[in-house]
């Protein structure tokens, strides 16, 4: 955010609650970072004398669904689940990156996966996304790490998996 001018009209969105860019990206990740904080307290914690931590079971209400893919990416080999509510559809509203995110989060299991695999999947082209995915920190919290394609056969562009299992 170096170098980014402050003008009267980013004041103003501020002060509305109108963030844009880099600030939008800021507010929403201390929003996870509170998220994290208040699972990690309380009885949610299963602690036993010698420190060895237990099963935790944590219950989360995201307005957004963009920002409960992104905490899931931040709870690596953790079991997800989603409750039902009655007329509410729990993937509406996921953006095209939150998508992609859910996929790799409930598809991925560790392994290189092709685009053409997660394009067929959610019906649309990752091309457009390249820039995007490219250094994405929630993407990195998954483990995964986007490698654009190149000219040639068997060069595709892939997610790949960056951590041992």
């Amino acid at each position: 955010m170096s170098d980014e001018p402050v003008t009267d009209e980013s004041l103003e969105d501020a002060n509305k609650s109108r963030l844009l860019g880099n600030y939008e990206r800021i507010r929403e990740a201390q929003y996870l970072d509170n998220m994290m904080q208040h699972i990690g307290r309380g009885n949610v914690r299963n602690i036993d004398a010698d420190q060895n931590v237990g099963q935790m079971t944590a219950y989360v209400l995201a307005r957004k669904p963009d920002l409960f893919t992104r905490l899931a990416a931040q709870y690596r080999g953790s079991q997800l689940s989603e409750l039902q509510y009655t007329d509410q559809d729990t993937h509406a509203g996921l953006s095209r990156l939150g998508q992609i995110l859910d996929y790799l989060l409930k598809h991925g299991k560790g392994r290189e996966v092709p685009t053409t695999e997660v394009e067929s999947a959610l019906g649309f082209s990752l091309r457009r996304y390249a820039d995007t995915l490219e250094e994405n920190f929630d993407l990195m919290c998954l483990g995964y790490e986007y490698r654009r394609g190149g000219k040639g056969r068997g060069k595709s562009a892939a997610f790949v998996y960056k951590l041992q299992n």
